[in-house]
């Protein structure tokens, strides 16, 4: 069980916040380098972010990121130490790009991997190796001062840490909003200008008990980010649900956008009609049982060259602001690992 902050006032030496693949790799590295005095902080009621896992009925479902692959050096040796402690599986190595009856997933030789138990136990695995009292879940920060030699963290109840190196690994809209409160720093005209222009895309997706006998199951799953529905799992296929029809859906970016603010009730049977079309079916049931979630920032459209960002903050004496993430790093769950390792050692330089 993760802690809450008591305290009026808590000071560290590194305040990491975002609790997604990015912050906890970072966290990692600190406790690697023998780092002590540091804290990490997230609005969520779990560790995780996007890559996230959620339960209903009684059965596993994931909702966020559905899979990650391995191209670099560095995350493959990260993989294999997961598959051989039993932490992820191999789940397929291509998808369908059609909704044709009777096609099927093409095999282009790279492995998906998942998560055993759902995408966001990768993450509880990593959270698993971090001193839980210095894991603060439930903490959403509404704004940042610049004290002194200090950058001081304000939650929405009030209670504010103190810390000389702050890492954001948040979308960076939300980075943005935090930080143009900080008197003294970096111009906005500079950094903030060219953070700006990072476009995130939303995505609204459907989690439901479809019934089996009237989709073509055999044909995912499916990834077509040009269609009105982009992907489609059934998580049966993943180990996670006891029966088959358990369906992952997520709409297209311009389709979420259209329909990020309708009612649950319209969002799935946006979702039916979608797929009756698409699959060209003569009858598709709504499902017996289904929950929508909606991600504001579900994926940067394109991502930023560097791996990480430093942001000024005050003289070069002054406390030091680190930028990560998977808008770094690129827009995957290897790309926030990847902003995670430069960042840290960066960080590890600094303090």
């Amino acid at each position: 069980m993760q802690a809450t902050v008591k305290d009026p006032e808590i000071a560290v030496d590194v305040l990491v916040l975002g609790a997604g693949m990015c912050g906890l790799v970072i966290a990692q590295e600190l406790v690697n380098a023998g780092q002590k005095s540091w804290l990490m902080m997230d609005k969520g009621r779990s560790v995780g972010g996007r890559m996230a896992t959620r339960r209903i009925d009684g059965q596993t479902f994931d909702h966020g990121a559905q899979f990650f692959t391995a191209r670099s050096s560095k995350f493959k040796q990260v993989a294999e130490a997961w598959l051989k402690d039993g932490i992820i599986k191999e789940w397929t190595r291509g998808f369908n790009h059609n909704f044709h009856l009777h096609a099927h997933p093409i095999n282009d030789g790279h492995p998906r991997y998942i998560g055993v138990g759902g995408m966001n136990q990768i993450c509880r695995h990593l959270a698993s190796k971090l001193p839980a009292d210095q894991v603060l879940l439930n903490q959403k920060i509404v704004g940042i001062e610049l004290i002194r030699d200090f950058l001081i963290l304000r939650s929405e109840d009030g209670r504010g840490v103190a810390t000389k190196s702050l890492v954001l690994t948040t979308p960076i809209p939300q980075t943005l909003e935090l930080l143009k409160s900080i008197a003294g720093a970096e111009d906005p005209n500079t950094v903030a200008a060219e953070l700006a222009k990072v476009i995130y895309d939303p995505c609204v997706a459907l989690m439901g008990f479809f019934d089996a006998e009237e989709l073509p199951l055999d044909a995912l799953p499916i990834q077509s980010p040009e269609a009105v529905i982009s992907f489609i799992a059934d998580n049966y296929s993943k180990g996670l649900t006891s029966e088959k029809g358990a369906l992952t859906v997520h709409l297209s970016a311009e389709a979420s956008r259209g329909m990020f603010t309708a009612h649950d009730q319209v969002i799935a049977g946006y979702v039916c009609h979608q797929l009756k079309q698409l699959f060209g079916l003569k009858k598709i049931s709504m499902p017996k049982s289904y929950e929508i979630q909606r991600w504001r920032y579900a994926a940067p459209q394109s991502g930023l060259q560097s791996t990480y960002l430093d942001w000024a903050c005050g003289d070069s004496s002054g406390p030091s602001i680190l930028l990560a993430g998977e808008a770094f790093g690129g827009p995957k769950i290897e790309g926030a690992f990847l902003s995670a390792q430069a960042a840290a050692q960066r960080l590890l330089g600094q303090i």
